[in-house]
């Protein structure tokens, strides 16, 4: 009954019209409000659905993240030869404008040695490609397997206990 409920209310949500209020927009699973933030922006060719209070309404799936090259990295996509960044933010818009989850990702960026420069160039998702799952010369290291065709598993690693012998629980023990 509860799978059922939840079934419901998602084809009615999907099924329903553009939300009447901005708050009513901000978790929809179909429609948002425009780019907001200094790393959003929308796709190439994405139009407004609808108006909500004086601000236009967006498919969800046009508005989005721009990510620096390293960052496309992590998601294991390159930004295409050629591309030129969507946008590029000051130093100081880059700080304050840019969510904690962004700014834990340029700290790591800045950890791996990117320069200032770069970490601010950022691009958008359909300026880049999905990196190939195979590299040309890469070969996996082979697992043997059991008679029944299964890879056969390494034996488990036995851990050292650093124990510290406690005094009286000899006597302890044999009191027991």
């Amino acid at each position: 009954p509860l799978m059922q409920d939840e079934v419901f209310l998602h084809q009615r949500r999907q099924s329903g019209g553009v939300p009447k209020t901005k708050q009513a927009l901000k978790h929809h699973e179909i429609y948002r409000l425009g780019p907001k933030r200094a790393n959003e922006a929308l796709k190439p060719g994405a139009q407004a659905v609808a108006t909500v209070q004086g601000e236009n309404v967006y498919w969800r799936k046009d508005v989005s993240l721009l990510r620096t090259k390293k960052a496309w990295l992590f998601q294991k996509r390159r930004v295409m030869e050629g591309e030129k960044p969507f946008r590029e933010l000051s130093e100081k818009s880059a700080k304050s404008s840019l969510q904690a989850r962004d700014l834990a990702e340029s700290t790591a960026l800045a950890l791996l040695g990117e320069d200032q420069a770069a970490s601010r160039q950022l691009f958008g998702e359909w300026q880049t490609e999905p990196m190939e799952a195979k590299q040309k010369g890469v070969k996996r290291p082979r697992t043997s397997k059991t008679a029944s065709g299964l890879p056969e598993l390494p034996a488990p690693r036995k851990r050292k206990v650093n124990s510290v012998p406690l005094k009286g629980f000899e006597e302890k023990l044999k009191q027991l």
